[in-house]
């Protein structure tokens, strides 16, 4: 086998730990759409963050894996600050 592919195929433990990093993300994204005052506002970025992880299911490499978890993090605390200065979340 090539050795490049073995390099990056998951281990187990892997998988777990990047599913288990993948969820937190949803989560923190689910808890900061929670606090907008506009239900249709709330609802059109709640399609947006399943839409964002649905394209993202299928991938397997360990390196787009960290890279798209990296890309998520730094949208969720974008969406956060944007959300802030447009004063649309709740207190």
């Amino acid at each position: 086998m090539n050795r490049r592919f073995q390099d990056n195929t998951l281990s187990l433990f892997h998988k777990f730990i990047r599913r288990q990093r993948t969820l937190s993300l949803y989560r923190q994204f689910f808890r900061l759409i929670r606090k907008i005052d506009n239900d249709q506002q709330r609802q059109e970025i709640r399609v947006w963050i399943r839409e964002e992880f649905r394209k993202m299911k299928h991938i397997t490499d360990k390196e787009l894996i960290d890279m798209n978890l990296t890309r998520g993090n730094d949208a969720l605390r974008d969406l956060e600050k944007f959300l802030r200065h447009a004063h649309v979340l709740k207190d």
